[in-house]
């Protein structure tokens, strides 16, 4: 269903497959991307004051945005509620799609409507951080 996430694989933290795909997420409102450079822990400020960034990788973080009733919502955070997992989407500096390793961090949900016919959330969010850096 989704065109910017197309698939998500749930694995372990070694990236070993463990469960079946998942194919129909629903489409986000909403997608902010960014690129996080890794450091060594020894990077730092010197006692000049002069940055040592020491860059030993570099990860993506992912915030993807929807709205829609209870089995909307159930659906994307069921597909998401997995320890470490392997995603396909759309990448910003990849131009394209690309299949990274992730973990989850927050999930998000903010009950806009409920009622006997109406049960609706609003600005729902699921954070996602690539866990195996690109090197």
């Amino acid at each position: 269903m989704s065109v910017v996430i197309s698939k998500i694989e749930p694995a372990d933290r070694y990236g070993q497959i463990i469960g079946l795909p998942i194919t129909d997420i629903p489409e986000p409102i909403s997608y902010s991307w960014s690129k996080q450079d890794i450091s060594d822990q020894n990077s730092g400020r010197t006692i000049t004051g002069d940055a040592l960034k020491l860059k030993v990788g570099e990860a993506r973080a992912m915030e993807f945005k929807f709205n829609g009733d209870m089995d909307t919502v159930s659906k994307v955070f069921r597909a998401f509620n997995h320890n470490y997992f392997w995603m396909t989407f759309i990448d910003a500096m990849a131009g394209g799609y690309v299949r990274k390793h992730c973990y989850c961090g927050d999930f998000k949900a903010d009950m806009y409507q409920y009622s006997d016919r109406m049960k609706f959330w609003n600005d729902v969010a699921v954070k996602v951080i690539q866990s195996t850096t690109d090197k």
